[in-house]
């Protein structure tokens, strides 16, 4: 082995594991340490790694350490797939649950349960990384959202209409049609900021 390749498996990577910027602090407070960007990477003498505070990144799983030589991109990627998918599919199993509690259809029902064993396992072979947790807490806050929007208005809606029938029961027909357009209107009009706001982020 000649001294490149010895220099090169005393190397360490670590990995940056999220999307934001971490700085990693020297353990006995000299400098200011170095500053790993989102995604990114910072090659290392293995010898200096024991100067810096990575330990307590690493408990919270938020970088990696790799030697020389390991190929860890792939298994990025795929966390961050799983992290993806656990989202996408907690929002549809809130979804389909709250579909099923209105209209009590078993197959609504089973398909909820479906998807939260989906999350799970998907967040589970992410290895429960912040990135999957940040994914489930930002498809519950849309479906919150949602249901805010869309929800609120039509019960809203179905009281007046019961209060309008019981006081005129000779309403004409185009009275539904109005409030389902007067409903359609209240909750797009309800989500157009926080949808614009996400086009553009």
């Amino acid at each position: 082995m000649t001294r490149r390749e010895e220099a090169g498996a005393a190397e360490v990577t670590v990995r940056n594991l999220t999307a934001r910027r971490i700085e990693i602090a020297e353990r006995d407070a000299r400098d200011s340490g170095f500053i790993i960007p989102p995604f990114g990477e910072r090659v290392l003498a293995a010898e200096d790694l024991e100067r810096y505070r990575v330990d307590e990144w690493l408990a919270q799983r938020l970088v990696r350490v790799d030697r020389r030589g390991d190929q860890p991109g792939g298994e990025r990627s795929r966390v961050s797939v799983y992290a993806c998918i656990s989202g996408y599919s907690l929002l549809a199993s809130l979804a389909l649950g709250a579909w099923w509690m209105v209209d009590h259809n078993r197959p609504n029902g089973i398909a909820a349960l479906v998807g939260l064993l989906v999350t799970a396992l998907f967040a589970q072979r992410a290895g429960w990384h912040p990135d999957a947790w940040r994914n489930m807490g930002r498809s519950f806050n849309i479906f919150l959202g949602l249901v805010l929007a869309f929800g609120a208005p039509a019960v809203a809606i179905l009281y007046m209409r019961d209060k309008v029938r019981g006081s005129a029961p000779d309403v004409s027909p185009e009275f539904d049609l109005a409030l389902v357009l007067l409903w359609l209107f209240i909750s797009m009009a309800s989500v157009l900021p926080a949808a614009l706001f996400l086009f553009f982020h």
